[in-house]
């Protein structure tokens, strides 16, 4: 979870759109989600072992992020908003 909790900060910057008032909300909502997935153990995942097959990898790797990098183009936040 400290993995997780140590990217508050891009988490954060990515969620200035969403009203101040929802934001630790959905911030936790996305913590919350991504633990979940580290719990499932996605390993066991038949689609990611068929992803992994078709990349010729044998398990997740690592991935950087930051002007020089391309691989924070995989990581993507969903935003939906429903009119009250």
């Amino acid at each position: 979870m400290q993995a997780i909790l140590a990217e508050r900060s891009i988490v954060r910057a990515t969620l200035a759109g969403i009203p101040k008032r929802d934001r630790d909300d959905v911030e936790a909502e996305v913590f919350l989600a991504a633990w979940r997935a580290v719990k499932r153990d996605t390993m066991d995942d038949p689609f990611v072992k068929r992803a992994l097959l078709e990349e010729d990898l044998t398990g997740p790797r690592d991935i950087v992020l930051g002007e020089s990098s391309l691989d924070e183009m995989r990581i993507g936040l969903f935003n939906g908003f429903v009119k009250n």
